[in-house]
C-alpha cells in the first residue's frame, strides 16, 4: 500500500510540473514568446532560491558543512569539464533572423540544467520515500510541498528550454523525462532507504553545484548581454526580484521539505522500534523463566 502511495505521489508531481507548464503556454503563449529573454531572468532568480535552499541543507545534513561545501564543488567542476567535454548535437534556430542555417548565438546550454534537475529529482523523490515509510501522512504532506515549488521550477525550467532553442513539444518532453528521474530516488528510497539514504547529500550537492554551473556560465551572462543591447537592465532586474521573491514565498509557505522535521520522525519512530523490540525481548526471557 505505500508503496502505491508512494508511487501515485511520484507521478502526481511529475504530472504536475507538466500541467503547470501547459497551463502557462496557453494562457500566455505570445507574451511568453515576446519575453523569453526577460523570463530567463525571471527563471534566474527563481534558481538562485533553489540553489541557497539546496545549499543550505546540504551543508546541514552533511558529516560537516566543509564535506558538504564539497560536493557542491564537484558538482560545479564536473558539470563544466561534462559541458565543455561532451559536444553539443542539439541544433538552435534564432526567431529573428530569416536564414535557415542553424546557430547558436546567445542560445543558453541547457544540459547543465537537465543534469542538475534531474540530480535534484533523485533527492526528493529519496525524501519522498523516507516521508512515506515513517508515515502516510507525512508522506503526502512532503508531496505537497515539492508539488508546489516543482511547479514554479518546472515553469522557469520550460523558459529555459525554449530560449535554448527547443520547440514547445520539444521543451514539455524532454522536460517531463527530466522529472520522472523522481522515480530513481523514490523506488531507490524505498526498497534501499539505507544506502540512497547516504546518497542524499552528495545528490543534492552535485545538483546545487550543477544549477550554479548553469547560473553563472548560461544564464546570467545572457541576462547581462541582452540587457547591454536592449538598455533595459531594469527590467531584468525586476524579472530576476519577482522569481526569487515567488519562489522565496512558496518555500516559506511550505517549509522547503523541512528535512529537520522528517529527521525528528525518523529518530522517534527508530526510538519506538527499539523499545517495543526491547519490551518483547524482556517478556520472552520472563516465560523462559
Amino acid at each position: 500500500m505505500i508503496l502505491l502511495e508512494l508511487i501515485a505521489a511520484s507521478f502526481l508531481i511529475m504530472l504536475a510540473s507538466l500541467a503547470g507548464k501547459i497551463t502557462v503556454w496557453k494562457f500566455a503563449g505570445d507574451i511568453i514568446e515576446r519575453n523569453l529573454d526577460y523570463l530567463v531572468s525571471f527563471a534566474a532568480g527563481v534558481f538562485l532560491i533553489l540553489v541557497f535552499g539546496l545549499s543550505q541543507e546540504v551543508i546541514t545534513e552533511a558529516a560537516s558543512p566543509t564535506i558538504g561545501f564539497a560536493w557542491f564543488i564537484v558538482g560545479l567542476i564536473l558539470v563544466w569539464l561534462a559541458t565543455k567535454l561532451i559536444p553539443e548535437t542539439h541544433f538552435h534556430y534564432h526567431p529573428d533572423e530569416d536564414s535557415d542555417e542553424p546557430i547558436k548565438n546567445n542560445k543558453l546550454d541547457a544540459r547543465r540544467l537537465l543534469i542538475g534537475d534531474s540530480m535534484h529529482n533523485i533527492g526528493d523523490g529519496i525524501l519522498l520515500a523516507t516521508a512515506f515509510l515513517v508515515t502516510p501522512a507525512l508522506g503526502f504532506a512532503a508531496a505537497v510541498s515539492i508539488f508546489f515549488h516543482e511547479i514554479v521550477q518546472e515553469v522557469s525550467e520550460f523558459f529555459i528550454l525554449r530560449q535554448a532553442g527547443y520547440t514547445t513539444n520539444g521543451a514539455l518532453k524532454i522536460n517531463f523525462v527530466t522529472s520522472g528521474t523522481i522515480l530513481i530516488g523514490s523506488f531507490g528510497g524505498y526498497f534501499f532507504l539505507s544506502h540512497f539514504a547516504l546518497l542524499e547529500v552528495p545528490v543534492l550537492g552535485f545538483a546545487a553545484g550543477a544549477l550554479i554551473a548553469l547560473l553563472l556560465q548560461d544564464i546570467i551572462p545572457h541576462s547581462v548581454k541582452h540587457a547591454r543591447e536592449k538598455k533595459c537592465a531594469h527590467k531584468h532586474i525586476a524579472a530576476a526580484l519577482i522569481g526569487s521573491l515567488l519562489m522565496f514565498g512558496i518555500v516559506q509557505i511550505t517549509g522547503e521539505h523541512s528535512h529537520e522535521h522528517h529527521d525528528d520522525e525518523v529518530s522517534e519512530s527508530a526510538s519506538v522500534l527499539i523499545v517495543d523490540t526491547d519490551t518483547l525481548l524482556d517478556d520472552s526471557i520472563q516465560k523462559a523463566q
